[in-house]
C-alpha cells in the first residue's frame, strides 16, 4: 500500500513523536504505517501517540500528509 518512501532511514531512539491535534484530520494513515502500533484512536476520535512504545522510527511522521506529527525529546 505505502511505497518505499525513505530507503535510507534509521532510527532515532533519543526522538519521540507527537500528534498536533489543531492539523489532524484523523485521516489514520499513521496508524497504518506504524509497526509497533503506537498510535491508538481515544474516545474523543483523536488519535494519540503513546510515547511509552514509540521507538523513533518516524514513518508516522513521514507519511503525515498535513505534517500534524512532530518530534520531540
Amino acid at each position: 500500500m505505502f511505497s518505499d518512501k525513505k530507503k535510507n532511514k534509521t532510527s532515532s531512539k533519543n526522538y519521540k513523536y507527537q500528534i498536533n491535534q489543531e492539523y489532524c484530520t484523523a485521516c489514520g494513515i499513521c496508524v497504518q504505517v506504524c509497526v509497533y502500533g503506537c498510535i491508538k484512536e481515544d474516545e474523543w476520535g483523536k488519535y494519540q501517540i503513546y510515547l511509552f512504545c514509540c521507538t523513533g522510527w518516524g514513518d508516522c511522521k513521514d507519511y503525515c500528509l498535513v505534517d500534524a506529527i512532530y518530534r520531540v525529546q
